[in-house]
């Protein structure tokens, strides 16, 4: 059983898929959200709630403090736990937490176990995190890895994905129609120029094969642009952001998923991206690199093909391998919807957690 005082906490919101889904099948009391210390509670201002304000009053010298409210809202509410999205949010709130004897669960993603910015900036939060939490989860066994180097005991790590949305297994992706999907963030990490230079090597053997490419993010234009130099502009198509409902619409169309993640400038890392475990949900082969955590989702030669990180050439053929071999490609989508099933379901997934938080209100 979960704990009736169960908060979450995300200093980045909830709008991602797998946030949205903790919040959906978990049911906390309490959504806090805000950065960099938490300014929401359930959707309204947390200096606004009457009991707080109330408090906060009669303590104006306090008020200076930003984590006051929050402070008052541990006093007042007491949550027998609390899950933070991300090691930088347990950061912001670890020493508020501590003093108030709050037990906390940390769900580590990706750049905030990698990125060299963030080592820095809360090493001293993060050995604070790793004593006082009950649980550290990671997305992959690359950032098991990475917070044990990091110092957190090997003890209260637990491997937990956050797994493709149920709905995907409703749907079947279209075998053999020479489209290729990319889905995510123009960004260093996911190295959207070299999809495109691969998919223009590939072009050269299968010359009406599309590319599309969902997301935004700082590289779009860039793209953009590399697309019109290469002259491959009109067989890619750039959708910038969309829905959730919009994406399925677009995966509907691709036979291939496509992602070439790498290694960022700081260090950067993925964990497990979500949108290789959704396109595999939707019996998509895919073609990636041996990245951080996505060996774990993707079985070379089985499910997908990978390549080494930079190595356009690998990723043109193995684009090519798949587009010449139909049979081959929707063999392995069916045998990554499997995987998909039996290693990363949703059930699986929520339950581990309310396992978690059901063992971590006991210290309290």
């Amino acid at each position: 059983m979960i704990s009736s005082e169960f908060a979450i906490y995300s200093d980045a919101g909830f709008n991602s898929t797998f946030l949205k889904a903790h919040v959906d099948y978990l049911k906390p009391d309490f959504i806090l959200a805000g950065a960099p210390y938490p300014k929401a509670l359930n959707g309204e201002n947390l200096h606004k709630s009457s009991l707080i304000n109330s408090i906060m009053s009669r303590l104006k010298p306090r008020r200076r403090n930003p984590l006051y409210p929050f402070e008052v809202f541990l006093s007042t509410k007491r949550p027998k736990v609390i899950v933070a999205e991300y090691g930088v949010s347990a950061a912001h709130i670890i020493d508020n937490c501590i003093a108030h004897n709050v037990p906390v669960i940390v769900n580590f993603y990706g750049y905030d176990a990698f990125s060299r910015t963030i080592m820095n900036r809360y090493a001293d939060a993060y050995a604070r995190v790793f004593n006082h939490a009950t649980y550290v989860c990671a997305q992959s066994n690359s950032i098991r890895l990475k917070l044990i180097e990091l110092g957190c005991p090997q003890s209260k790590i637990v491997v937990n994905a956050a797994p493709p949305e149920d709905v995907f297994f409703n749907y079947d992706a279209p075998s053999d129609t020479q489209t290729i999907i990319s889905i995510g963030r123009f960004v260093d990490k996911k190295a959207p120029y070299a999809v495109l230079l691969s998919f223009q090597l590939a072009l050269k053997k299968f010359p009406k094969a599309r590319l599309i490419m969902v997301g935004d993010g700082p590289l779009l234009f860039t793209a953009k642009n590399l697309a019109i130099i290469l002259g491959i502009n009109e067989r890619v198509e750039f959708t910038g952001k969309v829905d959730a409902v919009q994406q399925r619409g677009f995966m509907m169309r691709a036979s291939i998923f496509i992602q070439h993640s790498m290694e960022g400038p700081d260090g950067d890392c993925e964990g497990l991206p979500v949108a290789i475990m959704e396109a595999s949900a939707m019996s998509m082969p895919i073609v990636s690199t041996y990245h951080s955590g996505i060996p774990e989702a993707v079985e070379h030669g089985v499910t997908g093909l990978l390549s080494p990180e930079m190595d356009i050439n690998t990723m043109a053929d193995n684009i090519v391998t798949l587009l010449a071999n139909p049979e081959m490609a929707i063999e392995m989508g069916k045998k990554g919807r499997s995987k998909m099933k039996s290693e990363f379901s949703m059930e699986n997934h929520i339950g581990c957690l309310r396992k978690m938080i059901g063992e971590a209100s006991k210290n309290t």
